[in-house]
């Protein structure tokens, strides 16, 4: 009878902690100020890389980063190797960015990131074909089981050479022969100005906010094996050590080759790693940091004429996304470039001619901003390189999550690729845009990663 009466109280703590949390949650959305002034529909964000510590680019972080390892926002279930393969030649989808964007009038999506995977078989790149891309959601409340509420104390310290060059894959050794882990209070959560927080200060003036306590920060590897080759889930295990986890059979290949082979049967040392301590040529792309700033269009009336005379009359779209109203990031001075990028997009569109005038006003919307690699505008209109393959209405499938409607919320520039290495042939890695629809109510996913929809347009084939 006690026993039964303690399984009950048992029972009614559970209920009342759970009750807790959502009061809680609940109390943070109504502190919330729905009504905050900005105007989604008149707000682009551009997206710039920048170089960074590779700590500052963690999950604790909540960065928007090109490249690497995927930063993973929930950290466990993460997408299944299946869900993360190719569509055309069943291989696996490598991390190519992801984008923080929290949606601030919902408690459900205080932490939210969209992350994008491509696959770099050549062979798969087909044009205005998006099978060889996924993209996910995923999304948190403020009080959640991976992160604290709350940031932990600012340190400003300038990382030696040796901190700098720490990644998130040395902890795989540890992490993935613990049955159990204790997760520390420690999140982070990155201000306006890209701030994050750390444990003790040292003064210097051209400091950057650092954790130094970030190995033992909340990260994937934590609450499951990930594949040491790419970072996705990794439930494959090496059968030689037991040590080392994949997410299939062809990373598992490329680590032998790069390294796993030589320490594979070396039980006495410590393997996990594998060859994940170095970047395998030709899997990952190279880490960024993805800064925004606001989009700011050119009012010089004399140059809009010129322009419009040499672009046939073809003036600047005249959609909601001409002004731009919020505050922006850091990444100011990365915009302003000797329009390099520009001109390698003009090559990119090596078919293009002046019959297409949504190139033409195309390439005139992103003159001031050349190095934009990222446009974020969520509900508004997606900048086409091409009058050709656009989708219509009914071309936008419904969320498969709540089947509300799917809107635009940003797009992915050709200009990336001039920072990807991959070559410009014909069986290689290419796009016009790539744009990306979401769940218009970002529906409440629990701790999953649900595929949103991604929309490809290649540069118009039409020739002079």
């Amino acid at each position: 009878m006690a026993c039964a009466e303690s399984e009950m109280c048992d029972i009614e703590d559970k209920r009342e902690a759970k009750g807790a949390v959502n009061d809680l949650n609940q109390e943070l959305d109504n502190q919330m100020d729905d009504d905050d002034g900005e105007d989604y529909e008149n707000v682009v964000n551009l997206g710039f890389l920048e170089e960074t510590d590779p700590r500052l680019l963690r999950s604790h972080m909540f960065p928007s980063k090109v490249g690497g390892w995927p930063a993973w926002l929930s950290l466990s279930p993460l997408p299944t190797p299946d869900q993360l393969r190719c569509r055309l030649c069943a291989g696996p989808c490598i991390f190519l960015l992801q984008a923080y964007a929290p949606i601030n009038r919902l408690t459900r999506a205080f932490h939210r990131t969209l992350f994008l995977f491509v696959c770099r078989n050549g062979a798969c790149n087909r044009r205005n074909s998006a099978e060889n891309f996924r993209v996910f959601r995923a999304q948190l409340p403020r009080v959640n089981r991976f992160y604290s509420c709350e940031p932990p104390p600012l340190l400003t310290t300038r990382p030696t050479s040796s901190q700098s060059t720490v990644k998130l894959k040395d902890t795989i050794a540890s992490a993935n022969t613990c049955s159990t882990i204790s997760i520390p209070n420690n999140e982070d959560e990155g201000d306006a100005d890209g701030n994050v927080g750390g444990a003790a200060a040292e003064e210097e003036d051209d400091s950057i906010a650092v954790d130094l306590a970030s190995d033992e920060a909340p990260c994937a590897v934590m609450y499951q094996s990930v594949c040491v080759v790419c970072g996705a889930a990794g439930p494959k295990r090496c059968g030689g050590c037991l040590n080392v986890t994949y997410c299939g059979k062809q990373h598992q290949a490329v680590d032998w080759q790069y390294g796993h082979r030589n320490v594979c049967k070396n039980r006495s040392s410590n393997t996990n790693t594998g060859g994940a301590s170095r970047d395998q040529p030709g899997v990952l792309f190279k880490e960024y940091e993805l800064v925004t700033e606001t989009e700011e269009l050119e009012s010089d009336a004399n140059d809009s004429s010129e322009e419009d005379e040499n672009s046939g009359g073809v003036g600047v779209d005249g959609s909601s996304s001409n002004t731009a109203l919020i505050k922006a990031g850091p990444g100011k001075d990365k915009k302003k470039g000797s329009g390099g990028h520009l001109k390698d997009l003009e090559a990119y569109a090596r078919k293009e001619t002046s019959d297409d005038k949504e190139f033409l006003k195309f390439r005139r919307r992103i003159r001031p901003d050349p190095e934009q690699v990222v446009r974020y505008h969520l509900g508004g209109n997606v900048l086409w390189v091409s009058s050709d393959n656009k989708p219509s209405e009914h071309s936008i499938p419904p969320c498969s999550s709540c089947g509300a409607q799917r809107i635009f919320e940003f797009q992915v520039m050709p200009q990336l690729l001039t920072h990807l290495g991959v070559d410009l042939l014909d069986d290689s890695l290419d796009w016009g845009t790539l744009a990306v629809y979401t769940c218009a109510d970002s529906c409440d996913i629990g701790v999953k990663y649900v595929q949103e929809f991604l929309w490809k347009q290649d540069y118009s084939s039409k020739c002079s």
